[in-house]
């Protein structure tokens, strides 16, 4: 039997395997893909750890999960696909165009590295216009691009699944308080969006931080948490904060990333007029940085 078909009858990653046996991921990886390794001595050695692991019993199980993402647009197309490797994944949107738009590929998001993603895990992506999907799912992801239809879906939701978990991409503070008034019962979790990248799964795949905004963790919170860092190539671990902390977060995040771009905008427009290289300046800048300037300004606040 293959490297492969050992590890993923055990239930681990090749990010998981390769810590667990103490060696190089990029290592590891060499061995399961190259045909040459397997007349070596190091690779039956290996093999014979690698059977040896116990299986894992969570990442197995959470294979099976059926998740509804809603709303189909760029963002959500990158990350249900991502998804979609280890889960089955239903897109919903009331657009029935979109909706066969998406079935048949011709989506325009699919494309580059997403399409590149489908092929080489061999994804179909599953979509559906019929609100019954909302009853037959575990877990629902709302994208929220507009957070007036976001309140309608809940609406529908908790209608038939008042025990539900819904996961909101960066929902504002108004939405989290409405959703703990209006909808009891549901396990509302927020979820700090994990790209600024509006077409590429590359992002999603490499997340800086997987944060979660929760009224409480539980098991159902853990569950998630776990789905998603299933899904990610760099071990990134999810952490959980409070609802508060989450819009705080949320809040800093977009006000940096704003001036970041406004900031970015301007060097390019200068540097344009004097006709110098932009990334020759930026590394220029980065280099004059003190990081212990901004350890001791942190000390002082």
């Amino acid at each position: 039997m293959s490297l492969k078909s050992i590890r993923l009858k055990k239930g681990y990653s090749q990010i998981e395997v390769s810590k667990l046996l103490n060696m190089p991921l990029r290592t590891y990886k060499r061995y399961e893909l190259s045909e040459e390794s397997n007349k070596t001595y190091r690779h039956e050695l290996i093999q014979s750890k690698l059977t040896k692991l116990p299986t894992n019993i969570i990442r197995k199980d959470l294979k099976n999960e059926n998740i509804c993402v809603v709303e189909i647009n760029s963002k959500s197309v990158a990350f249900g696909t991502l998804l979609a490797k280890k889960n089955k994944v239903t897109f919903f949107d009331e657009n029935n165009d979109v909706v066969k738009s998406l079935k048949s590929g011709q989506y325009h998001a699919i494309q580059g590295d997403i399409s590149t993603f489908i092929e080489e895990n061999g994804i179909v992506l599953s979509a559906t216009s019929n609100e019954n999907i909302f009853n037959i799912s575990d877990l629902i992801f709302l994208s929220n691009n507009n957070e007036i239809f976001t309140r309608k879906i809940l609406q529908k939701i908790f209608e038939n699944n008042k025990d539900k978990v819904v996961v909101i991409s960066n929902p504002s503070m108004e939405l989290i308080d409405y959703t703990k008034s209006q909808f009891k019962g549901l396990e509302v979790i927020a979820l700090l969006d994990l790209s600024n990248e509006t077409k590429s799964i590359f992002c999603y795949k490499n997340p800086k931080r997987l944060v979660l905004g929760v009224k409480r963790i539980s098991l159902k919170s853990k569950r998630v948490a776990m789905i998603l860092e299933n899904i990610v190539d760099n071990a990134t671990k999810a952490s959980f904060v409070s609802f508060d902390e989450f819009t705080a977060i949320s809040s800093f995040i977009s006000k940096y990333l704003s001036m970041h771009s406004e900031l970015l905008k301007e060097l390019k427009d200068q540097t344009a007029k004097m006709g110098i290289n932009t990334n020759k300046v930026i590394e220029n800048v980065l280099g004059s940085i003190n990081l212990n300037d901004f350890t001791e300004l942190d000390k002082s606040m």
